[in-house]
């Protein structure tokens, strides 16, 4: 059965790209620019969510946390690359404990990507 897969991200290029390097290892990828358009979905039947962390209207903490209290038992795996707030393990530092299976810092390889994706689901 295929794996289904939330994808969140604001930066265009590179959400595009990780929803490649998933579909070509044979997930299913729905993807939202914004939060706010994928907090609808979060009841939906996914196996993985992944979100930036750093985002304009809701941030990728607001969203797992709400992923939580809807969903508490879909794994959630955030990705930062600092953004406008700076260093990305400053922002890992300050996401709430156990709120993502595992954060990423951007940029990551393919290999990372699909490793945290793995480990994630299969927990």
């Amino acid at each position: 059965m295929t794996k289904r897969i939330l994808l969140v991200d604001d930066d265009q290029p590179f959400r595009e790209t990780v929803r490649e390097i998933l579909e070509l290892e044979g997930f299913e990828v729905t993807e939202y620019s914004d939060a706010v358009y994928a907090l609808p979905h979060i009841r939906e039947p996914f196996d993985l969510a992944i979100t930036d962390i750093i985002m304009s209207e809701v941030d990728g903490n607001q969203f797992a946390n709400a992923i939580r209290l809807d969903n508490p038992d879909l794994p959630v795996l955030g990705m930062t690359g600092g953004g406008r707030i700076g260093d990305a393990d400053r922002i890992k530092a300050f996401c709430p404990p156990k709120l993502f299976t595992t954060i990423l810092s951007k940029p990551f390889l393919a290999e990372e990507l699909l490793d945290a994706v793995n480990t994630s689901i299969s927990e």
